[in-house]
């Protein structure tokens, strides 16, 4: 019951980012496109875990996860305008109905991957910048295990 509020106002942010995500993606065209993508990403994968987590941990330690998260979300949904319409199309011919849930499934366990190595590669990228800046591995904003090594 204590982090409600929280998970309360993710959701609550999840119509406004699925809204303006257009907008902005519409603003220009090419690489600008791909780049406003790119920092809508990153901003609402910093958002999701700092509110989900209900602010225990500082967003300057999600940040690393956050970019890696965005660009690889977004390099995925480009491979998805290519392997989903042929994926999908293939399947279904080759097995019916069912075949589009296969292509689905496929899709969402390749989701799956990028969206796990994405975050244990903003882990590490955090460590590592940790390490570089003589910081101890918990880092300030640290909090639960790592914090107490």
């Amino acid at each position: 019951m204590r982090g409600t509020p929280w998970h309360l106002l993710w959701i609550a942010l999840i119509p406004i980012y699925v809204s303006v995500r257009p907008l902005v993606a519409g603003l220009a065209g090419g690489w600008w496109r791909i780049a406003a993508s790119v920092a809508l990403g990153a901003a609402a994968w910093l958002l999701t875990p700092y509110v989900l987590l209900g602010r225990r941990l500082e967003w300057r330690r999600l940040l690393p996860g956050a970019a890696l998260t965005s660009v690889g979300m977004t390099a995925l949904a480009g491979f998805s305008l290519v392997y989903l319409p042929h994926s999908i199309t293939s399947y279904a011919h080759r097995f019916g109905v069912i075949g589009v849930a296969f292509a689905l499934l496929s899709w969402l366990v390749l989701a799956g991957f990028v969206l796990v190595g994405t975050v244990a590669a903003g882990s590490v990228a955090l460590e590592w910048l940790d390490r570089r800046a003589g910081r101890p591995a918990g880092g300030p904003g640290a909090t639960g295990a790592r914090a107490s090594r």
